[in-house]
């Protein structure tokens, strides 16, 4: 996943909404899930929850 999808993941809703809708695909194509550009605990944390793979 790109930066600019993570950037506002914690503030903005549609970015929540793109980062969740990417990282269920790839876990429904049975695709490992890589974040890339997580700058703070709180995006981490985020991430982890939905099931993101590598952050």
């Amino acid at each position: 996943m790109n930066h600019s999808f993570i950037h506002d993941i914690q503030h903005q809703a549609a970015d929540l909404s793109i980062v969740r809708a990417i990282i269920e695909l790839g876990r429904n194509l049975v695709l490992k899930v890589i974040a890339k550009g997580v700058e703070c605990f709180e995006q981490q944390a985020i991430l982890a929850s939905m099931g993101c793979d590598e952050i």
